[in-house]
């Protein structure tokens, strides 16, 4: 069953010139790391979007979009209060004017959280209404599969790399693996506490997850044997906004208040801290694990001004920012890595060419 897309946008376009882009910057040299934390003051850029995209509301559709997730086959997943989109992203050599942006399908789901993807592109995996798991094929246009109900809250969910199994962690410290072809539950263990940002490694034999209220990631075989406890004693905010595991799993990125540090999961070595104006909104891994993205609130000023932070691990420093007039929901990057997708609170999803 194909549900047609009651999305409205109008799209801006680099090579238009009646483009009008919300991003005010100029050019800087980056500042030279400091040997404790790094704060971003004056590294910007006076890059424009690629793409620009206005995800407005219509009278049978009322939600403003709240995440984003792009997939393996250069799209983009966007979930509002009513459902999730799927969006034809052009390729960096299209000619935009005419490239295809409008989204192919919408799933109807009621406030969908925890949006996940496998490695081909073709299943999204998502939460709906707190409890109730969902999975999508967005590539024949069906309706979502209802996999189980839940009854306790769910803090976080990942779909692995084969496609075989989904993991679901509750609000009651449950840790469920489930089977989306058969619908049952594979194998079920209690955690030291309730987990968020749940994460697969690469090779599907191990699972990871954050405990937001002690600053520790916990980390799983598939039978719930724990294999690692890590903990993160240097924040200078009393509350954990999340830990992210890396692409290749080889890193933690710590993130809480206003500050951001990653940490080698063999060794435990740590970075410099990755210092910001404001608190942080979004946060997002490059696929090549050099880069990670953040957004933060510059309060400093008369009016609040959100910019996007592009941290390069190889220094580890700042590599640049972005200055934007809203407030950030979500980000992502491409599967190039070399374009990231920013969600303000406003319903405008832009694509940058950000990276140096």
């Amino acid at each position: 069953m194909v549900v047609s897309a009651n999305w409205l946008m109008a799209c801006s376009f680099k090579s238009q010139p009646e483009q009008q882009v919300s991003f005010k910057a100029t050019l800087e040299m980056p500042a030279a790391p400091t040997p404790e934390m790094l704060i971003s003051q004056t590294v910007k850029s006076t890059a424009e979007p690629l793409l620009t995209l206005r995800l407005a509301n219509s009278e049978e559709r009322q939600g403003l979009p709240t995440s984003i997730l792009w997939t393996t086959t250069d799209q983009i997943v966007v979930s509002d209060q009513e459902g999730v989109a799927l969006l034809n992203i052009p390729a960096p050599d299209a000619t935009l004017p005419q490239a295809d942006v409008s989204p192919q399908v919408v799933a109807p789901s009621i406030n969908p959280l925890f949006l996940s993807g496998d490695q081909q592109g073709e299943w999204i995996a998502w939460v709906t209404d707190q409890t109730s798991i969902q999975l999508w094929n967005s590539t024949d246009g069906s309706a979502p599969i209802p996999l189980t109900i839940l009854d306790s809250p769910v803090t976080g969910l990942s779909l692995n790399s084969n496609r075989n199994q989904i993991a679901v962690s509750t609000f009651q410290g449950t840790v469920m693996l489930l089977d989306p072809t058969t619908q049952q539950t594979i194998q079920q263990w209690s955690a030291p506490a309730w987990l968020s940002n749940l994460s697969y490694s690469p090779d599907g034999e191990l699972l990871g997850g954050a405990d937001l209220t002690d600053f520790s990631v916990y980390i799983f075989s598939l039978d719930g044997q724990l294999k690692q406890h890590l903990e993160w004693d240097q924040s200078i905010h009393p509350a954990l906004y999340g830990a992210f595991f890396s692409p290749d799993w080889k890193k933690i990125a710590w993130a809480a208040g206003s500050v951001v540090q990653v940490m080698e999961i063999r060794g435990g070595e740590l970075t410099p801290i990755f210092g910001h104006q404001d608190a942080i909104s979004a946060f997002a891994w490059s696929p090549d694990n050099r880069f990670i993205a953040t957004s933060a609130v510059n309060a400093s000023g008369a009016e609040n001004i959100s910019q996007i932070y592009l941290w390069d691990l190889t220094l580890p420093g700042l590599a640049r920012t972005l200055e934007l007039q809203s407030a950030v929901q979500s980000l992502s990057f491409s599967p190039d890595g070399r374009r990231l997708g920013i969600l303000n609170v406003n319903g405008q999803l832009q694509i940058y060419d950000f990276l140096p």
